[in-house]
């Protein structure tokens, strides 16, 4: 049977969250603002009636009206809490239709009226909010001291804490020292993380060899140069000695006695 009347049988749920609710009334031409505001009275009953039995609250009211003239117009004023019953919702639609019957000079005539609720929640949210919150149970403790002493104080803390970091700063640059043993010498050498030290030692410790070699080399050098200006002078003094024997020689062979030159008479 289903089947035929073309039936199926998926279920379709709506999933879609109500956005408001409300309840209008057509009626003959009504100018009179006791009658406008009983009208009211009724509309509003009827939506608390409704949202009481949706289980939902909400936080905007708005008034439809339709003049005779079948112009619309809509009014909506919203309140800082939730609502959902008539005391609640009555005297906000009163006050905007009391806007448009000033706005009117006491002409308004009206064939259609409405009453819509907005922003709309469900009614544990108006239970959440009406439990305590934790900013109630803050209470502000009495300023024991003066507003300068306890200024004072702010500034004798703040200079504290700036003069104990250089102090931790020193201490952790000292704990950043690093200890290691020279591979060439066998030397305990403190550096720093970048071995910076270290390997400068390592390099001096492995040119001090090559240094000493250098310098032995050049004393045995300059010895070697200075004894051979010493042989060179020995020798040119020798020969010297050895040309100037000669000339004494010959120069004592050429002298002559005295007796020499005395003749016999």
């Amino acid at each position: 049977m289903r089947v035929s009347l073309g039936i199926g049988c998926t279920t379709i749920s709506n999933d879609e969250e109500r956005k408001s609710i409300s309840n209008e009334r057509t009626f003959r031409d009504m100018w009179k603002p006791e009658e406008l505001y009983a009208k009211l009275k009724e509309l509003s009953d009827d939506l608390a009636e409704s949202m009481e039995d949706e289980n939902i609250c909400g936080k905007t009211v708005s008034i439809k009206i339709k003049l005779v003239t079948f112009e619309v117009r809509t009014r909506a004023q919203t309140v800082p809490r939730l609502i959902h019953q008539t005391e609640d919702i009555y005297p906000v639609a009163k006050k905007l239709l009391d806007h448009e019957i000033k706005e009117a000079k006491g002409k308004l005539e009206l064939r259609l009226m409405g009453v819509r609720m907005s922003q709309l929640q469900p009614l544990s949210a108006l239970e959440d909010s009406h439990q305590p919150t934790l900013s109630k149970f803050l209470v502000r403790s009495p300023a024991k001291n003066g507003p300068s002493t306890s200024r004072n104080s702010l500034v004798k803390l703040h200079s504290d804490e700036e003069n104990a970091l250089p102090r931790k700063t020193d201490e952790l640059s000292k704990n950043d020292g690093v200890i290691a043993e020279c591979p060439n010498c066998g030397k305990m050498v403190e550096s720093d993380k970048e071995f910076v030290k270290f390997n400068t030692h390592i390099d001096e410790c492995l040119n001090q060899p090559l240094l000493s070699t250098e310098m032995k080399v050049s004393s045995t050098g300059s010895e070697a140069v200075s004894s051979g200006k010493r042989k060179l002078r020995l020798d040119d003094a020798n020969a010297t000695r050895a040309a100037a024997k000669p000339k004494l020689k010959a120069r004592s062979e050429a002298t002559k006695k005295i007796t020499d030159y005395l003749k016999p008479s």
